[in-house]
């Protein structure tokens, strides 16, 4: 073999070489982008699904406060009476509720993370938006209607507590409406002890399942609840 061919055959077998280590280097190099990338997708993920579960709790907070609240002002009414010697019907002793929370919506995106993590708290939370929103509306309505009733009546105000002399004609027409009014203050009072003990008794369950899920210590002083 001659010193030409010989010459020519090391120096593509060089090229080859290099060929070979440079695309061994360029595919370790890409392995390792390919797994850095992978590595900070898994970290996005992990940071999308913090923020979603961490916003469930601030409206778990919300909610659960917001229902508790209302069942409070019930019973300051009740209490204030109390203390102030007024007896009457209890539409006549429980004053409108003012103002009134805002609604409540959990995203589809919040409660498919629920669902990921946990089915049966899933399934106890699920409701409490829309169950928080009907709350707020009976309550919405009981100052409307009690509103009504009493502006085309009128009343001798004593504190917030009024008193009206009805004619017969006027007392036809009041009882049916004081009986509708006492009727929502009892479903005021029952909704919002049970729905404040199952939205206080879920938000405990989702605190404990974030905490778990990421590595956190979620504490909260809560107020206790008034039922």
């Amino acid at each position: 073999m001659s010193d030409t061919m010989i010459t020519a055959l090391a120096t593509f077998g060089a090229a080859v070489l290099g060929a070979v280590v440079g695309g061994l280097i360029s595919y370790l190099l890409q392995g390792q982008a390919l797994a850095a990338t992978n590595v900070q997708h898994d970290s996005d993920r992990r940071e999308v699904r913090k923020a979603l579960a961490l916003s469930l709790v601030i409206k778990m907070i919300r909610i659960s406060s917001d229902l508790n609240n209302l069942g409070k002002s019930i019973l300051d009414s009740m209490e204030r009476a109390r203390k102030d010697g007024i007896t009457g019907m209890p539409f006549q002793i429980v004053v409108p509720t003012l103002p009134l929370p805002d609604p409540i919506r959990f995203s589809p995106d919040e409660m498919a993370w629920v669902l990921s993590v946990n089915n049966n708290l899933f399934n106890e939370m699920g409701p409490l938006d829309e169950l928080h929103t009907s709350t707020v509306a009976i309550f919405d309505l009981y100052n409307a209607k009690r509103s009504h009733l009493l502006d085309r009546l009128g009343a001798e105000m004593k504190g917030m507590v009024g008193t009206t002399t009805l004619t017969h004609e006027q007392k036809l027409w009041f009882e049916p409406r004081a009986a509708e009014l006492n009727q929502l203050v009892e479903l005021m009072i029952q909704r919002s002890q049970r729905d404040t003990k199952e939205a206080w008794a879920a938000f405990d369950k989702l605190t404990a399942v974030v905490s778990r899920e990421f590595n956190m210590n979620l504490k909260f002083e809560k107020k206790p609840d008034v039922f």
